[in-house]
């Protein structure tokens, strides 16, 4: 019976040896895994941080690229509206010289016919005074 009791003392004894080592065993794993995690965790976090710095400065980009594009057309577009305008302007100072031309010709010609008018209207005076004249020389012949 001693030999089944030292047998059966054995056996806890052994069991909870192993146990206790399995237990360390696992710890050891659970430890190390707790570490690898930790690890992965903090790559992981440095890479999104990476990736969205770099995300902000290809957000960056764009954006500036955009306001110098708009800037462009901006410059383009003001350039378009002055050639417009000068356009406009040479246009109505080309119409406004062609009627000041105009204006003179219709000047020229009404004095030209005050001129006729004037010498027509001197004419039929010295018509009648002459005609007048005439007539009070006849009456007292």
């Amino acid at each position: 019976m001693e030999n089944i009791i030292a047998l059966l003392g054995g056996l806890v004894l052994g069991g909870l040896g192993g146990y206790a080592s399995v237990r360390a065993v696992f710890r050891k794993q659970i430890s190390e895994a707790n570490s690898n995690t930790d690890i992965t965790r903090k790559e992981a976090e440095l890479t999104a941080k990476r990736k969205i710095d770099e995300a902000e400065i290809q957000a960056e980009k764009i954006v500036s690229k955009a306001q110098q594009t708009n800037e462009n057309i901006k410059q383009q577009k003001i350039q378009e509206a002055k050639e417009k305008f000068n356009q406009f302007k040479a246009e109505f100072e080309s119409y406004k010289a062609e009627q000041k031309v105009a204006m003179k010709d219709r000047e020229i010609q009404v004095v030209s016919a005050e001129k006729d008018l004037k010498i027509k209207l001197d004419e039929i005076a010295s018509k009648k005074r002459s005609a007048g004249t005439k007539r009070i020389g006849g009456k007292s012949h």
